[in-house]
């Protein structure tokens, strides 16, 4: 883990209008993370774990503060700014795998790759690079629904990483995965990291939460625990 600094939260709130009521989703977090760090958000269902990976993702805007990524203030972009650095930035990694059903595992993986322009030939490398690296080269021609929930997330993992994004951004990654496979995707994001990519982790799991460097604990929008592992 390097000294320079990849993301400053300052004072972060999140509010939702529901009728006449306001539900403040993020409540004022202030939160750094270096490059190389491996981050656990954890939280209780409703603790604003969610909403603070979709601000830190740039998949919505905070209501009050700055987000700064890269020291560049991301906080109220427009859509098509938000959307050509997050396919630059942030690689997404989600529990229910969110893979095209009708595209193959290469197809899948590819995907970000033809919407930053890159050239077919040079495509197909930097795939079965990647395939091949989360271990699922063979798999390359099945579809979703022929390879098994394991194999789906190192499809996903694998299409998080093709663009060399900054930081990869993990939800839930194993929620939907037995032991025996959670330990094998766990241990892929340790390879990952140690390669020194930056990973923030969001989990509602004791256990896969220690997995990380160093962990903040959400309740009610705000920060009420921070611990090294």
């Amino acid at each position: 883990m390097s000294n320079n600094l990849l993301i400053k939260l300052e004072k972060i709130s999140k509010v939702y209008k529901m009728g006449n009521t306001s539900v403040k989703a993020v409540d004022c977090i202030s939160l750094e993370i270096k490059e190389g760090e491996f981050l656990g958000i954890m939280g209780a269902s409703g603790s604003g774990k969610s909403t603070l990976m979709n601000i830190l993702g740039i998949l919505d805007s905070p209501t009050e503060g700055k987000y700064f990524l890269k020291g560049k203030d991301v906080s109220s972009l427009n859509d098509t700014e938000a959307s050509l650095i997050r396919n630059k930035e942030i690689g997404f990694v989600f529990q229910t795998f969110n893979l095209i059903k009708g595209l193959t595992a290469f197809e899948n993986v590819e995907t970000p790759l033809i919407y930053a322009g890159i050239p077919k030939k040079r495509r197909k490398e930097i795939v079965e690079y990647y395939l091949e690296k989360m271990g699922i080269a063979d798999r390359m021609n099945h579809k979703p629904n022929q390879l098994s929930g394991g194999q789906r997330q190192r499809v996903a993992i694998a299409r998080a990483l093709v663009n060399e994004p900054s930081i990869i951004l993990a939800d839930e990654p194993t929620g939907n995965l037995d032991s025996k496979t959670t330990a094998e995707i766990i241990e892929l994001f340790h390879k990952i990291h140690n390669e020194g990519k930056t990973i923030v982790l969001v989990t509602h799991e004791h256990e896969i939460g220690k997995e990380t460097e160093r962990t903040v604990v959400l309740k009610d929008g705000k920060i009420v625990k921070e611990f090294k592992n």
